[in-house]
């Protein structure tokens, strides 16, 4: 294929309208292929929803994220000590959200993916795991050197990362894109990359689509998630 389309979303958390809308967007668009970077479940209202559909659709891959990661793995006994109280109740919640089959599917998820489209090797990366193996270490937020190094075992020319819900681009040894989380804001945006390449060139856009966080908001309530009323605070942006 001499030209192709990709929608790389990362970070829904949980937010079923946001990924809905980001997915109409993405349909609208005519994209061949959508990636999500890692963290599509916990936070949100909708964790088994928004994993289901991600891996309902053929023209859709993942890779994965911490909280696929707690899923996959389990907790760490005694809980780790950034873990709270509050986040542990609602890790345990989001487990008992998801039936047998989708855990193991999340079990299955590569932790990378390198593809070569074209000659340009595009990398997908929720980020870098920690040397105990468990859990992603904070992404740099700083110099373009220090993405240099973080993401030093990628062999690509471009990497996909998520992790830190805010967007950024920036360019170094390799080209470092984060589209920002399509699910956790405090405006009612869901936002995405698009990558078009075209022969031996490419090019890139930010993207974003406006949902109805109002009913995320009233699931959280609803569904009386654990740690409610801290992740409408901040993740939502909720006075």
């Amino acid at each position: 294929m001499s030209s192709m389309s990709i929608a790389v979303i990362t970070d829904v958390h949980g937010n079923l309208p946001a990924l809905q809308a980001v997915l109409k967007e993405v349909e609208r668009i005519g994209c061949d292929l959508v990636y999500h970077t890692g963290d599509s479940i916990a936070i949100g209202p909708f964790p088994g929803e928004c994993l289901q559909l991600l891996l309902d659709r053929a023209d859709t891959r993942m890779v994965m994220g911490n909280h696929e990661r707690y899923l996959a793995n389990g907790i760490p006994q005694p809980p780790p000590s950034y873990m709270s109280s509050g986040e542990l109740e609602h890790q345990i919640w989001v487990r008992s959200e998801l039936d047998e089959k989708q855990k193991a599917q999340v079990k299955s998820l590569p932790y990378i993916a390198i593809h070569e489209f074209n000659g340009l090797k595009v990398g997908f990366v929720h980020g870098r795991m920690r040397e105990d193996g468990y859990d992603f270490s904070n992404v740099p937020v700083g110099g373009v050197e220090e993405l240099d190094r973080y993401f030093s075992f990628i062999p690509a020319d471009i990497v996909f990362y998520g992790h830190i819900h805010t967007s950024s681009r920036k360019k170094g040894i390799k080209e470092y894109v984060n589209p920002g989380s399509a699910g956790c804001s405090k405006d009612s945006l869901a936002r995405f990359a698009l990558l078009r390449i075209d022969g031996g060139s490419y090019s890139l856009n930010s993207c974003k689509v406006p949902y109805d966080k109002s009913v995320v908001l009233a699931e959280l309530e609803r569904r009386r998630v654990p740690d409610r009323d801290f992740i409408a605070k901040v993740f939502y942006g909720k006075g």
